[in-house]
């Protein structure tokens, strides 16, 4: 567990680097043919192979938060719009006039998520819908260009460092490695059943050993139902793609039945 969590820890760091380093573009630079949203999905290979996950990628299907301090928000933009995406030039409110970095990642608060069983407060959902990069600063405004967009950005999108959420993907001490069970606990958009492919979050976080590229069976059955129970049945198995404390990022990778918030989770050893 000791090794697997440097590895990680190492592979995100590098990532990082990566990413800020591509942060640093004028707008000159930015070749017209580049599509809009680099921050792609996983691809149907990378999907099939549990230890090949980029960090963007996963990053950009949302995460459960605790405790993550915003930096500040969109407040306007040059031209007269509402919606924004790459290479527009857009103003912040700055929520510390000394605040230490130029780039940050745009995010947007979509929900508080409580624990479907325990009704415990696991965090917020966000949505990463892209990042920018500081042109100009005046006190606590700042001017900045849309760097990537991932979804349509809107006035009031908050802004975070990148190192914020990746420390808060990162363990920063002594975790389980007593790999049981878990639950969904939340799901993309409300659905009230989702499928292969699918996003959702659930109760199991570094805090309990599960890291990116672990899976998980999806389980149906176990309801009292007379003087017994219904046998308990395998319906799918999940993908974690990025961990969090105490909640995870999962695609649903294979699914026989509707999947939905609150079905239970059993560990999956890795082969």
């Amino acid at each position: 567990m000791a090794f697997r969590q440097r590895v990680f820890q190492w592979t995100v760091l590098v990532t990082f680097l990566v990413s800020v380093g591509a942060f640093h573009v004028s707008a000159e630079e930015i070749p017209a043919e580049e599509p809009m949203s680099p921050l792609s999905d996983l691809s149907e290979k990378e999907i099939a192979s549990p230890r090949k996950i980029d960090f963007w990628s996963a990053l950009s299907n949302g995460m459960v938060v605790q405790d993550l301090n915003s930096d500040g928000k969109l407040i306007g933009a040059k031209d007269s719009k509402t919606l924004f995406s790459r290479g527009d030039i857009v103003y912040l409110q700055l929520s510390k006039t000394e605040a230490a970095s130029d780039e940050w990642v745009l995010y947007r608060k979509i929900k508080k998520v409580h624990h479907p069983e325990t009704g415990k407060l696991l965090g917020d959902l966000i949505e990463i819908t892209g990042a920018i990069k500081v042109i100009e600063r005046n006190g606590n405004t700042a001017t900045a260009q849309v760097v990537h967009s991932k979804e349509a950005i809107s006035m009031d999108d908050e802004i975070a460092a990148l190192g914020a959420l990746i420390r808060s993907s990162t363990p920063s001490e002594q975790v389980s490695s007593d790999k049981k069970g878990g639950m969904i606990a939340e799901v993309r958009d409300d659905r009230l059943s989702s499928g292969e492919h699918d996003i959702v979050y659930i109760d199991q976080g570094w805090k309990n050993g599960i890291l990116p590229g672990d899976q998980f069976e999806i389980i149906h059955g176990g309801e009292k139902a007379g003087a017994g129970r219904i046998p308990k049945r395998s319906v799918g198995r999940l993908l974690v793609l990025t961990s969090q404390k105490e909640t995870a990022t999962a695609r649903i990778t294979l699914s026989s039945e509707p999947i939905s918030k609150g079905d239970p989770l059993q560990y999956l050893p890795q082969e």
